[in-house]
């Protein structure tokens, strides 16, 4: 009987022994620049000895390196089935379903990772994402405001609460939580310019058009490269904030990097029209005779504008 456990503890030692050498072997693979290879070798060391957590979850980074992310997923539900208290492994797992449109199996990952650990913020995330996905707007900011009583600076819920709120006509009490925002210890630049940009949009919701110039400049400077319809938000503000110079110079911004773009162009030579000045760009025919430019989606439009969804 001696003889015979010393020999199963000896097989064990070889077992793991052989593993360590096939994860050596995959990551002087990885260096060279031979996923397959590496992969191929984590396979095995986790045939081999099959509660080797490590090993496996080594073998899922090469896997999603690789693109691979349903052999992944397979491998971390072995994970999982190893470790279930692992919340970690839960969340990667959700993630992982969630990119590849698994969205009930994420959800139940996701639910399996906050069983664990409840203060797991990437996963109530995910969470209230998904809750979006599926139109229960309500249920995802439940979701949200328990992240910020986690964390009350937690930037990404605040703009995710201020834009359901901004969907459903709830613009004051966006400002609020944006306003906020923009002055949030910790938040980085790309995180303040999306603030100042919907507090912005915010704004013009309720037509306060200075206000809404101001933030939109912000955060117009704090991106450099802000997308044609932020600059035409900015545009319009300024032209209904009665700045015809700025808002006539912030469309010849957007046509000179985008000239097809009509409502800047009826922008344009609506207030070229108001200045007298030269017209860089001219009315379509079909629009001809319409006094006032489009407003920007979710703004109000004023008797004789253009609407968007007919241009």
């Amino acid at each position: 009987m001696l003889s015979g456990c010393a020999w199963y503890g000896y097989g064990d030692t070889k077992k793991e022994s052989l593993a360590q050498k096939l994860t050596e072997q995959a990551h002087r693979s990885e260096a060279q620049g031979d996923l397959t290879g590496a992969t191929e070798s984590l396979q095995k060391a986790a045939q081999i000895d099959p509660s080797d957590v490590a090993a496996r979850w080594e073998l899922v980074r090469l896997q999603r390196a690789a693109g691979n992310n349903p052999a992944a997923i397979e491998t971390l539900k072995k994970v999982v089935e190893l470790t279930p208290d692992d919340s970690a492994a839960w969340l990667e797992l959700g993630e992982l379903q969630f990119e590849t449109g698994e969205y009930v199996w994420a959800s139940r990952s996701f639910e399996a990772a906050l069983q664990h650990d409840p203060l797991l913020i990437p996963a109530l995330l995910k969470q209230a994402e998904l809750e979006q996905l599926r139109g229960y707007d309500e249920q995802a900011l439940e979701l949200y405001h328990r992240i910020l009583s986690i964390d009350k600076n937690h930037i990404p819920s605040m703009l995710q609460i201020a834009r359901i709120q901004m969907l459903r006509d709830q613009s004051v009490r966006a400002t609020l939580i944006l306003r906020t925002a923009c002055f949030c210890r910790g938040a980085n630049s790309d995180q303040i310019g999306e603030a100042r940009n919907l507090l912005g949009i915010a704004y013009g919701q309720q037509e306060r058009w200075e206000d809404a110039v101001e933030s939109l400049s912000i955060a117009a400077r704090i991106e450099r490269e802000p997308s044609t319809e932020q600059l035409y938000y900015l545009a319009y503000a300024q032209y209904r904030a009665k700045l015809p110079l700025d808002a006539m110079q912030t469309a010849e911004t957007i046509l000179k990097n985008n000239p097809e773009y009509l409502p800047a162009s009826l922008l344009h030579n609506h207030l070229a029209g108001e200045l007298d000045a030269p017209r860089s760009h001219v009315y379509p025919v079909a629009f001809r005779g319409h006094r006032l430019p489009p407003a920007p989606p979710g703004w109000p439009e004023p008797p004789g504008s253009v609407t968007l969804n007919n241009l």
